[in-house]
């Protein structure tokens, strides 16, 4: 061997699973704000859209989508990016993003988010330690701000006079507590709870009387959303309010479990009812589901309900649906007449999505080549060691995203960097780096010329369970 790991700078010989489209999407920001940008217009004029992302294999579909929802959520959810605190009762104030990994039912369609939480992408140098317990804490959290969204708006329908009525009682403490809520309500909601927490921690019967607010909203002021063998407006009216105090709190969790950890279907884990509670509190959803590859080997129920949710606008009115397709299963949809039939009545009812997803310029795809690769050589870094793409240089890496086998296939490039730098261990050059003329070397060709055939034949196989 002429080189070590070692000399790479790397503890031992980097892997990655491929299939992780979890990992941090780098070098695409004016892709993802572009997106945000229309979602955020949409759900200002309060507009549902129904688009489809059909690409191939590879392109990076999953991954781009899983960052997307983390930054529609980073700065039209929790920065409170689109709120408008003057017109909080009138329009929409945020918009939450949900990825679901493939086709399901209505009753499971959050239930990947449920159990494990909103959309974070994790990095090289940071690893996978606690990003878990970073994404369930952040759907906590959301669950919460989702009360919180509801109770400003209740605070703004409501004059004051019939809230110290209904709501606070006569007692100087309550009184002097509801002036507090009253001097801080201008604030964003992010902002606003922050303030709550200071004044709870302090005196609890802050959140009590927000509590009651909520309630009384909820019970003389919004729409019931009684779901027929699914859910009882009711068991919200009670539940709901006490989504109000803090996460760690006996009262959230007690209301949370009851709302969440059910059976399918039978509380707030049941989108019809999640969509209709985020739209009364003036939050669009987009919703992402992909795999939608799958769809013709699924039950029918699951076409049926994908179709409702497709469908029925009035009920759906604040969501927007986006559905996620590898098109080379296209051809083997073909053989089976019902397969192509439910698949093409599902695919061609949809827009195309309006940020392209698959990079075919160059100079783009590069960046986010190199982007990645320092991320992935990262997990093998020894801490002390700099963040970098070495023992790569980026013109090497230049040249192999110029290959047509390889621009915009981000999969076929992780793999054949990988490839590339086991190769070149035995490899006798100069110096360690891997450099431009590299590329021309005959193994270099050979490993590009059979990552595209490894890939090719993966993406003709239907995704395991």
């Amino acid at each position: 061997m002429v080189y070590s790991w070692r000399d790479y700078k790397l503890v031992d010989e980097p892997r990655f699973e491929l299939r992780d489209f979890t990992f941090i999407t780098l070098g695409r920001d004016d892709d993802f704000q572009a997106a945000v940008n229309r979602f955020k217009l949409n759900a200002e004029k309060g507009m549902r859209e129904l688009l489809r992302i059909d690409e191939y294999w590879g392109a990076g579909k999953s991954s781009f989508c899983y960052n997307l929802c983390y930054h529609i959520n980073k700065d039209l959810f929790f920065d409170d990016k689109m709120e408008q605190v003057d017109s909080r009762e009138k329009v929409f104030t945020h918009v939450l993003a949900i990825y679901t990994p493939r086709p399901c039912r209505l009753e499971a369609l959050l239930d990947s988010t449920c159990k494990e939480g909103l959309s974070i992408p994790w990095r090289g140098r940071e690893g996978k330690v606690g990003i878990d317990l970073r994404r369930k804490s952040l759907w906590l959290e959301c669950v919460r701000k989702i009360a919180f969204i509801a109770l400003l708006k209740a605070i703004a329908s409501i004059s004051k006079e019939e809230l110290l009525e209904k709501c606070v009682g006569e007692t100087m403490d309550r009184k002097d507590l509801f002036d507090k809520i009253i001097n801080i309500i201008k604030l964003k909601t992010k902002d606003f709870i922050q303030k709550v927490d200071e004044i709870g921690a302090g005196n609890e019967d802050v959140y009590e009387i927000l509590e009651l607010i909520l309630r009384y909203y909820m019970d003389f002021y919004m729409s019931p959303i009684d779901i027929p063998r699914h859910v009882r407006y009711s068991d919200l009216i009670n539940l709901v309010p006490r989504l109000i105090w803090p996460v760690g709190h006996e009262k959230f969790k007690n209301s949370y479990d009851s709302l969440f950890n059910v059976p399918p279907g039978k509380g707030l884990n049941f989108i019809p009812a999640f969509c209709r509670l985020c739209r009364d509190a003036g939050i669009f959803l987009v919703v992402f589901i992909d795999e939608m590859e799958r769809l013709p080997l699924l039950p029918s129920s699951v076409d049926g309900d994908l179709h409702d949710l497709a469908i029925n606008a009035l009920e759906y009115s604040s969501l927007t649906l986006v559905l996620i397709f590898r098109r080379e299963l296209t051809e083997f949809l073909k053989k089976s007449e019902k397969r192509l039939h439910i698949y093409s009545t599902v695919h061609d009812g949809l827009r195309d999505f309006p940020v392209a997803v698959k990079i075919t310029d160059i100079g783009k795809f590069s960046s986010v080549a190199i982007n990645v690769t320092k991320e992935v050589l990262d997990i093998w870094r020894p801490e002390n060691e700099v963040s970098s793409i070495f023992p790569f240089t980026e013109p090497f890496i230049r040249r192999i995203c110029s290959h047509p086998d390889v621009l915009g296939f981000v999969r076929r490039y992780i793999r054949v960097m990988l490839d590339v730098l086991k190769w070149s261990l035995n490899y006798e050059r100069p110096s360690v780096e891997l450099t431009e003329n590299l590329f021309d070397v005959p193994e270099v060709q050979k490993i590009i010329e059979t990552v595209k055939k490894v890939e090719e034949e993966e993406a003709k196989k239907l995704p395991p369970e």
